[in-house]
């Protein structure tokens, strides 16, 4: 008789070689909202280490993924040699790094990848619920992220897991043992350890939830013929927020919010403070008392608190704490 559990399918395909005994890295690989949560935090609930800013619900190393994304190769290499004396196994997730798989790859020791995979339409509603998102565009986006994924598969000789969220959730209890079987962590993982990676996967999780609804925080201080002035932040956003400037309805420019506001840090708005923007008009742009100038954040079209307002001769940033507060989550 056939062997009926061998043609049940279980979201759990091995590919490449399977990793020797030692030392290793394991890289969660997937489209933003497509699971990788799940992944990274199972690793961090079995023992493995991913790195110094990782934390729950998300689980991403800020560290490290900060420096990939600034091509700041010395804090890459210095992160990793760290990483690498600290733990003989260790882990890192980040689903932007879709865009820089090929260059990390040679850096990393033993890589090995688990690569997750979800229904792309569900992938782009998380982001439409969240972020209020357009599905449609979202699934476009996360159709080509995929395509760069397999491309890296295709073009490099890597070893790993390719994934199903969907399987995983389904069937958590033979993911984690055999993910455990597959990483070579028999020996090292406690059974209580075992039991809370499985504890932790579940289905919509409500500490997830929450922090992947962004809010957007900040306020519109002083509008002047010459600059605009005020404070910005996105919660649950590690990246310094990106502001869009309009006069009289028409795009000025645009500006990162992360100058220092030790009046936004004291007064508990944000945890460093490093919040603040001064945009100074373009050259050629004529602005007056009495024109209407907007400040927006890029993502999420969201005004700041006190925008917009009109430009007066000699403006002042006259926001108090009570009305320095956040603008509706999305």
């Amino acid at each position: 008789m056939p062997d009926l559990d061998a043609l049940i399918n279980k979201g759990f395909y091995p590919i490449g070689d399977r990793p020797e005994p030692g030392p290793k890295t394991v890289v969660v690989v997937g489209v933003a909202r497509g699971g990788t949560s799940i992944v990274a935090g199972t690793l961090a609930k079995l023992g493995i280490f991913m790195g110094d800013k990782a934390c729950a619900p998300v689980f991403e190393d800020v560290r490290l993924a900060s420096a990939i994304e600034a091509s700041d190769l010395q804090t890459v290499f210095d992160t990793i040699a760290s990483y690498n004396d600290r733990a003989s196994v260790w882990g890192f997730k980040r689903p932007s790094v879709v865009e820089t798989l090929e260059p990390l790859h040679p850096l990393l020791r033993n890589p090995v990848y688990l690569f997750i995979f979800r229904d792309v339409m569900v992938i782009s509603n998380r982001s439409a619920i969240s972020m209020k998102k357009a599905v449609v565009p979202a699934m476009r986006r996360a159709h080509d992220a995929v395509g760069k994924i397999l491309t890296f598969i295709e073009r490099a000789p890597v070893s790993g897991l390719l994934l199903s969220t969907e399987k995983v959730l389904l069937r958590k209890d033979e993911f984690v043992d055999r993910l455990i079987d597959y990483l070579g962590l028999e020996s090292v993982v406690t059974p209580a350890e075992r039991q809370r990676a499985k504890d932790f996967i579940t289905i919509d999780p409500v500490d997830y939830l929450d922090r992947s609804r962004l809010e957007f925080l900040g306020h519109l201080g002083p509008a002047t013929p010459s600059f605009v002035a005020g404070w910005a932040w996105v919660r649950n956003n590690p990246k310094p927020a990106k502001l869009q400037i309009s006069v009289n309805g028409l795009l000025a420019g645009t500006t990162i919010a992360d100058r220092p506001r030790p009046d936004v840090k004291a007064r508990g708005f944000h945890q460093t403070g490093e919040c603040g923007f001064h945009f100074v008009y373009p050259e050629g742009l004529s602005v007056k008392a009495g024109d209407e100038v907007a400040v927006q954040f890029v993502r999420g079209s969201e005004h700041l608190k006190g925008s917009p307002k009109l430009v007066e001769p000699a403006a002042a940033d006259s926001g108090t704490p009570s009305e320095q507060v956040g603008l509706r989550s999305c």
